[in-house]
This record gives C-alpha cells, sequence and structure tokens, in this order.
C-alpha cells in the first residue's frame, strides 16, 4: 500500500471528521428586544393647580352666588323692586305719559333682573372652566367682572340695603379673583396639554 502524499487513505478520515464537526447551517438568534419605558414627555406632566387659581375659582362661585341672591331676593318679597324701579322712572322722566312709563318700568325691570340672573350663571360656568384649565374663561371671566361693576352701578339705585351689600360684596370678590387668575404660575399651568 503507498503512504505517498496522494493516497487516497490517509486523506479520508480528515474528511470524515470535517463532516462529522460540520452541522447543518442554523440562522443567527434574533436580536433581543429592547426595553421600553413608557413614561409621558415631561410636556404632558400633571402639573397640580396652582392654589391661587383654585382660589380665584372659589372666589367667583361666591361672587355668582352673592349677585344671583341680590337679583332674586326683591323678586321673593325682600324689599320691593317694582315699586322701586317705578319710583325711579317716574321721578326721573315726570314728562312722559303712563304708558310710556311703564314700558320703561318693565323694561327696567326685566333687564335688572335678567342681566344678574345670565351673569351668575356665566361666572359660574366660567369659574367652573377655569379650574378645569381651560384659559380662554380666564379673558370670559375678567369681561365679566367688568360687566358686574356696571350692572350693580344701576341695580344700585333701585336695589334695597340687603341687595346693594350683596351686590358690593359679589364685585368685591370678582375683583379679587379677577387678581388672582393672572398672577405668576396661572399662566403656565393653564398652558399646559390636557391630557383627555
Amino acid at each position: 500500500m503507498s503512504t505517498g502524499p496522494g493516497d487516497p487513505m490517509t486523506q479520508a478520515p480528515t474528511t470524515r471528521l470535517h463532516a462529522v464537526d460540520r452541522q447543518p447551517d442554523r440562522p443567527p438568534p434574533p436580536p433581543s428586544r429592547p426595553r421600553f419605558e413608557f413614561r409621558p414627555p415631561p410636556s404632558a406632566e400633571c402639573i397640580p393647580r396652582p392654589p391661587v387659581l383654585t382660589a380665584a375659582g372659589a372666589l367667583w362661585m361666591v361672587a355668582a352666588a352673592a349677585l344671583l341672591l341680590a337679583v332674586v331676593l326683591p323678586l321673593v318679597g325682600v324689599g320691593d323692586l317694582w315699586a322701586d324701579v317705578t319710583a325711579l322712572v317716574t321721578r326721573d322722566f315726570p314728562n312722559e305719559s303712563p304708558t310710556t312709563r311703564d314700558r320703561a318700568i318693565a323694561a327696567l325691570t326685566v333687564g335688572v333682573v335678567g342681566s344678574g340672573v345670565l351673569l351668575a350663571l356665566l361666572e359660574a360656568g366660567a369659574a367652573a372652566a377655569v379650574r378645569s384649565g381651560r384659559s380662554g374663561a380666564r379673558i370670559l371671566l375678567a369681561l365679566l367682572c367688568a360687566l358686574t361693576v356696571v350692572h350693580a352701578l344701576v341695580m344700585v339705585e333701585v336695589a334695597t340695603p340687603l341687595s346693594s351689600a350683596l351686590l358690593g360684596t359679589g364685585v368685591a370678590l370678582g375683583l379679587v379673583a379677577t387678581v388672582l387668575m393672572f398672577l405668576p404660575g396661572t399662566t403656565a399651568w393653564l398652558a399646559q396639554p390636557r391630557r383627555h
């Protein structure tokens, strides 16, 4: 038997060993999954409501209740709003006909009562909106504060002492609440995005 370098018997065992060691090709293992932490971005994190804004909302609610009481009490017997309006119109317009005076009395009474109730409801609704984070309600409340002052000046001419005190209280509380709504920190809270 030949044992030279070209002898197939000497190379056969080596080839068989390579065949045994070699396994069929397998796909590489999948890459490990990245771990995600679901955290809200800093802009979506909930910032607590500023205490001054909470106080402003509460003051507006009390101011709305005071205005509503000031308008409703004369209608339920605390004072006579109709008689007071009649006396005012008769004093300021003595030369007008009775029909014209009656129309003016009715229009002034309905205007004073209706606008007072409407203002009180709008104040309460806007105060609730500010507490929930709607920045536009703050501007609305500032406008309502000015309208409440005008309403109080008109109504104080015919209001009873109790109604006048309630009107003054409502105006004072509205002014304080308006200042509180615009203090530093409230704008940042109102401008933050809301989660729905």
